[in-house]
């Protein structure tokens, strides 16, 4: 490829192709997204261009992830932001949940690319933008648990924040008083990112997401309990002895799913 010209308007030849490819994973590294976006149009328009449909997918998807990460960035460098837990998870749901998505796309179009590959053509180039994107990555969301953690240090929890215990009281009981027929998804473990793909293949149902605290103690008998009707007064007993926690809701407890039906 070394007697190949990068013209980024020229991909008569698939050695051209290759070769701007290779140019795109060297403007990609550096950020340089004017450039990357008129190379990409000249593989799109290429007589070549089913043989670039999974570099291109790639492209996109790296480019996305790149651009959001870096407003993830700025967004913590903004000295004036509070760090308050409430504030600190409206943040995470309007950007950082995205930048998860992104880079769970990132990583699966990277490994689509390298099974194409299989000339390895660009395993070395793609290998440092994996090795540098992926590095930033990890470093700004190191940041940004570092601030939810001083938030939670800072306020409490869930301070100012819904929790799982209110849901049914203020989102589901409103409507089944409306005659409406709910169907209430928990997406839980911090999957925000999995809650926004999932709300854009339901639009069609007129879906509604919200993020809500999990109770404490962050346990599954728990967790299940907080989100049935009478949440609200979710009380927990503690035996030391049998090291033990055991959920009530209304004085009655909840340890099974037989209790969580009756209930």
């Amino acid at each position: 490829l070394g007697s190949i010209s990068v013209d980024k308007t020229r991909c008569t030849f698939v050695e051209e192709s290759q070769a701007i490819k290779q140019q795109i994973l060297v403007v990609l590294t550096k950020g340089q997204f004017s450039d990357v976006e008129q190379f990409a149009e000249c593989l799109s328009k290429s007589i070549w261009q089913q043989n670039n449909d999974v570099f291109l997918r790639f492209v996109r998807s790296t480019v996305a992830f790149w651009q959001k990460l870096s407003k993830l960035e700025h967004e913590l460098n903004d000295i004036s932001s509070q760090i308050r837990t409430k504030e600190t998870i409206d943040s995470y749901c309007r950007i950082g949940a995205s930048v998860d998505g992104l880079a769970r796309r990132f990583v699966a179009q990277t490994d689509e690319l390298r099974a194409q590959d299989l000339e390895d053509l660009y395993a070395e180039k793609l290998e440092t933008l994996n090795s540098h994107l992926l590095g930033s990555y990890r470093s700004v969301k190191e940041r940004e648990h570092s601030r939810f953690i001083d938030a939670i240090v800072e306020d409490g929890w869930p301070s100012g924040a819904d929790n799982n215990a209110s849901v049914f009281a203020t989102e589901v009981a409103p409507l089944l008083n409306q005659g409406a027929r709910v169907a209430l998804v928990v997406v839980d473990a911090l999957r925000y990112e999995v809650a926004l793909s999932l709300v854009k293949s339901l639009q069609n149902f007129a879906p509604k997401l919200k993020p809500a605290c999990a109770v404490l103690h962050t346990i599954t008998t728990v967790g299940k309990a907080s989100l049935l009707p009478g949440g609200e007064s979710l009380s927990i007993d503690v035996d030391y002895k049998t090291n033990s926690i055991t959920p009530k809701i209304g004085g009655t407890a909840i340890q099974s799913v037989d209790d969580r039906m009756k209930s």
